[in-house]
């Protein structure tokens, strides 16, 4: 998932009106509740909802503030104070705020299962079953509210569908004479072969950032160990003692002494990622599926020559189905909030919207039934379908799936194996102790 308010290029501003009567339509004909009274008689509300979309080129930035001035427009009682953060820092301070009271929070966007369990056994969330409406239900695919189910009560619904995937640069492996890698071996050989161009790296990571460092480590462990075992220690139900586990530690391990990520794949955080692969100075890009909507965004014109693939395969066992990816965005409710009913609406309204556009905004896919309209998609993005459609066994990114402590002791881990000190025993041992079944 990662938004501000205006976009200032064509496609964009194209999209932004588009959407614009879309929200209208989703908040006119599909509010989770319906207000009592006029907007007159009304007490006027402010909500504060908290938000990661701060950046200026992502497709989402705008669309989520077309969808909130829709829902002041059609709720004049309703005033809505965004607070926005990047990645990272909105991750520390969601956290930091239901510490304590967390009462400048009432609405806040945040991941399941893992990221909500500390707030779920704190009683800190609200459920909403009795906002969302059964027109609402109706349009949400089935199997898709798993993750948000608790206890039999229901906490969010689910924004979109996203994959991890490896965005190439296709003139830059023209360049290279290098191809398109689909196994590990070749991601090493066109490795070796883009880095012996002049100030370009074979794979931007972006790894300063914990939860790409961490994303990277959790493919490569996929293709070694495979979805299902994953997904199982993730949930504490199998120890953290496959072997693949380790492999998967040792051969990110080499990808960065072998220059793959870079001289030092710790000093670029996402952004500076971004720019290498939109300058040319990279020639692959590992990120979500959102990030096709920043690529047809960037005023480069690079969308006209890049593939999109999974993740190379490390195995020759590796299950082609498996994924890196699900459902597991929303937006949550604080339960101490002071007007429940209209942080609750808002909630819904607000997932609703933005999940109802996922697919054309380029930033992940339908979990809703109310657009599948494949021709409005953009050219990266429609690249990616039949990746998706052909995946089926999908994990989380960890930090979404472990709770609080365990996930940032990954996050650490998996930056330490980018470090020339490496200690893969250490890696192992740190999530054995605190990951899997004890």
């Amino acid at each position: 998932m990662k938004m501000k308010h205006l976009w200032k290029r064509g496609l964009s501003a194209v999209l932004a009106v588009a959407m614009m009567a879309s929200f209208a339509a989703c908040s006119k004909g599909g509010d989770s509740s319906a207000a009592s009274g006029t907007a007159s008689q009304q007490e006027p509300v402010t909500l504060n909802v908290w938000h990661e979309w701060v950046a200026a080129n992502d497709p989402q930035t705008a669309a989520f503030a077309s969808a909130v001035e829709q829902y002041e427009k059609d709720h004049p009682n309703v005033k809505i104070s965004l607070h926005g953060l990047e990645d990272s820092s909105y991750k520390t301070k969601i956290a930091t705020e239901f510490a304590g009271s967390a009462k400048n929070v009432d609405v806040f966007v945040y991941w399941a299962p893992g990221r909500i369990q500390k707030l779920l056994k704190a009683d800190k969330l609200l459920p909403i079953d009795e906002y969302v409406s059964d027109s609402v239900k109706a349009e949400i695919k089935k199997g898709t509210t798993q993750c948000f189910e608790y206890d039999g009560k229901l906490y969010g619904l689910p924004m979109n569908s996203f994959m991890m995937l490896l965005y190439c640069n296709n003139e830059v492996f023209e360049k290279a004479g290098a191809k398109i890698p689909t196994n590990y071996n070749e991601l090493l050989e066109a490795s070796e072969k883009i880095s012996k161009l002049d100030g370009v790296t074979p794979l931007a990571l972006g790894a300063k950032e914990g939860w790409l460092a961490g994303s990277l480590y959790e493919a490569l462990a996929m293709n070694e160990v495979g979805a299902k075992k994953v997904n199982d220690v993730l949930l504490g139900m199998e120890p953290f003692d496959d072997n693949g586990f380790r492999t998967a530690a040792e051969k990110m391990v080499e990808l960065s002494k072998k220059g793959v990520l870079g001289k030092n794949p710790l000093e670029d955080d996402s952004s500076a990622a971004d720019a290498k692969f939109f300058n040319g100075k990279a020639a692959m890009r590992y990120n979500g599926s959102w990030f096709c909507g920043t690529i047809e965004n960037d005023p480069s014109g690079i969308k006209d020559h890049v593939t999109v693939v999974k993740f190379p395969v490390t195995s020759t066992s590796s299950d082609p189905t498996d994924y890196s990816g699900g459902s597991n965005s929303s937006f949550f409710v604080n339960k101490g909030t002071k007007n429940p009913k209209e942080a609750a609406d808002f909630a819904v309204y607000i997932t609703r919207a933005m999940g109802t556009q996922a697919m054309e905004l380029g930033s992940g896919y339908s979990t809703w039934n109310t657009y599948e309209v494949v021709s409005k998609l953009t050219k990266t993005f429609k690249s990616t379908l039949d990746l998706y459609n052909a995946s089926t066994n999908g994990v989380l990114t960890w930090d979404t799936i472990l709770e609080d402590n365990p996930a940032s002791i990954h996050l650490e881990q998996a930056q330490s194996l980018l470090l020339p000190n490496a200690d893969v025993d250490a890696f192992i041992k740190a999530h054995k102790e605190n990951i899997g079944k004890q």
